[in-house]
């Protein structure tokens, strides 16, 4: 499904793998965190090894119609990029948290996926812990001169506070999870594209 829609990189929550793994399949290259001790949780991210994630090149070009040169046109043949699972160095993972730094020709980035804790009264403290100590200790594992990609499910609302991370299309009413999300993507030099109407439409 996801090959037929052209999707170099997946990511998953919830998948329970009972540990952390890598595994190659014929389409994607898959990285798991395992679940948590009660059977709960758990993240994958998958890149495409067969779908090229950059094309260089100009090329080809063909002679002009009716040219009487035989030598045409000059060629550059334009080059597919594929990912390779020596591409990749998992930096972190945890039931909630996978972190992968991506190391190829034309795209250096580290990809997190986090699935943040549960709103509710009696995961307050849980759930300050995960945004504001827990979260930033994974992030400072890596090299923070490459770009960060976040794919999260944040169990949070945002909108009606805004700022270089938080644009004002289709706003919600900030909740508390919303707040730490929206801190912690002004500190990682993130914003979320969905909620600018420029970038979302």
């Amino acid at each position: 499904q996801f090959r037929r829609a052209n999707y170099n990189i997946t990511a998953f929550m919830e998948t329970r793998s009972r540990a952390s793994s890598t595994r190659v399949a014929s389409d994607y290259t898959i990285f798991s965190s395992e679940q948590s001790a009660r059977g709960q949780f758990g993240c994958e991210l998958a890149f495409a090894t067969n779908l090229p994630y950059a094309i260089t090149g100009c090329g080809p070009y063909s002679s002009h119609e009716g040219s009487s040169s035989s030598q045409g046109n000059p060629t550059e043949v334009q080059e597919e990029h594929f990912f390779h699972q020596s591409h990749f160095c998992v930096i972190h993972s945890e039931p909630r948290v996978l972190l992968v730094s991506v190391t190829v020709p034309w795209l250096l980035v580290d990809i997190i996926v986090i699935h943040a804790v549960h709103s509710g009264k009696q995961l307050a403290d849980e759930r300050a812990d995960f945004w504001n100590i827990h979260l930033p200790n994974i992030t400072r594992k890596r090299n923070l001169d490459r770009p960060l990609i976040a794919i999260t499910d944040s169990n949070a609302k945002v909108g009606s506070i805004q700022s270089s991370a938080i644009g004002n299309h289709q706003p919600d009413l900030e909740n508390e999870g919303g707040a730490f999300l929206h801190t912690w993507l002004v500190d990682n030099n993130l914003f979320l594209p969905a909620t600018f109407p420029d970038i979302h439409r």
